[in-house]
């Protein structure tokens, strides 16, 4: 069905009426579909490695053809408004709610390890550091029983909810559908499995910094600072293993 649509993308020019995610940017769109194969080959990949080795060959090997996603201002993205109904849904629910969401240990776990600015964005320090001046970040073991999950590491107050940019600033969060880093991290581990040529390691990291690139711009939305460390891409990754 993905290669159909784009034959039709090919075909008809005409434009989308009413298209909020990509205004009426057919290229865009088409760039969407094919990278979206991209995605789908990858999820058979286990089960049907030839069939996943060829559809990134046909794909990468012919971008004439089937154009993907190049870089991050194609990010597949929709942006909301500052008024209903179009607003991002969390930030209308009420405070109690949104508390209720915590840090994962597994992501505490990853981002720690590569001392990852990002966490500052995405989460907040447990509010029991702040209070002591020395803010730290930490998260809950996912799957919990409510129980459970009420006196984890002392309560709430020994747990990081989720950041600013996702309440406090409605503009700032975007519903994500594709982005340009899923696309190069595609490309990275279909090298790795043998499907195509190229440099692994150079697609990784385009990815890498494609990721940071989007979430600067996301927080410079809500007034926050976000950087990549000089030194992110040679750093050495040590995680605890027991949330692997």
């Amino acid at each position: 069905q993905l290669d159909a649509a784009n034959d039709l993308y090919i075909k008809n020019k005409a434009a989308i009426k009413g298209d909020v995610l990509n205004d009426n940017n057919l290229d865009l769109w088409r760039k969407f579909n094919n990278s979206l194969m991209l995605r789908l080959y990858m999820r058979m990949s286990e089960v049907r490695p030839d069939v996943a080795s060829a559809g990134f060959k046909k794909i990468v090997e012919n971008p004439g053809k089937y154009p993907i996603l190049s870089n991050e201002k194609e990010n597949i993205s929709l942006t909301y408004l500052p008024a209903r109904p179009n607003t991002w849904p969390v930030h209308t629910t009420r405070v109690g709610s949104f508390d209720e969401n915590r840090m994962s240990e597994t992501i505490e776990s990853v981002l720690k390890a590569y001392d990852d600015p990002r966490m500052q964005l995405w989460f907040r320090p447990t509010a029991s550091s702040v209070a002591a001046g020395k803010p730290e970040w930490a998260g809950m073991k996912n799957g919990l029983s409510d129980g459970v999950a009420y006196n984890y590491k002392g309560g709430a107050q020994n747990l990081s909810r989720w950041g600013e940019i996702f309440f406090e600033s409605p503009n700032a969060s975007e519903a994500i559908v594709m982005l340009h880093s899923e696309v190069e991290f595609l490309l990275a581990e279909a090298i790795k499995r043998g499907f195509i040529n190229g440099d692994q390691k150079t697609h990784y990291e385009k990815g890498i910094k494609s990721s940071f690139s989007y979430w600067a711009e996301r927080g410079k939305v809500a007034g926050k600072t976000l950087e990549m460390p000089a030194d992110y891409l040679t750093r050495n990754w040590t995680p605890k293993t027991e949330y692997n």
